[in-house]
């Protein structure tokens, strides 16, 4: 059987690599998904915005970037970037980081920050975070 951590890492995937990017279009036509919930506008959550450090020259974080979700470009020279979140989780979520070009990162989470590596610097990357108690 399967772990909590596990399948939330599983959801936040799903959501992050296949929900997300079609949810401004789907909910500009209030679709219903499932029969669930129905978007009429954009899916907003809200919270203190991170801060980038070890995140190379001048990285910066989108807007509305909150704990659990965010986007950000990182600086000139960034070999690694840590997203340390406005306020510390009870426990480590379970997040996804992917960027906006071909090659992904690796990445690790804890309560209080995600760390990836930047293998292009000054590339825009996007993250979901989900978790128990956070």
């Amino acid at each position: 059987m399967k772990s909590l951590r596990t399948r939330l890492v599983a959801i936040a995937a799903a959501v992050a690599l296949a929900f997300v990017p079609m949810v401004p279009a789907l909910a500009q036509q209030g679709q219903v998904f499932d029969g669930a919930a129905t978007f009429l506008g954009a899916l907003k959550t809200g919270g203190n915005p991170p801060v980038l450090t070890t995140c190379g020259t001048s990285p910066a974080v989108g807007q509305g970037a909150n704990n659990k979700a965010g986007r950000l470009v990182t600086g000139s020279g960034a070999t690694t970037c840590t997203i340390t979140f406005g306020v510390a989780h009870t426990t480590a979520p379970a997040c996804v980081v992917s960027a906006e070009v071909p090659t992904q990162p690796t990445y690790t989470v804890s309560a209080t920050a995600i760390t990836f590596s930047v293998s292009i610097a000054s590339t825009a990357y996007n993250y979901v975070c989900l978790g128990v108690g956070s």
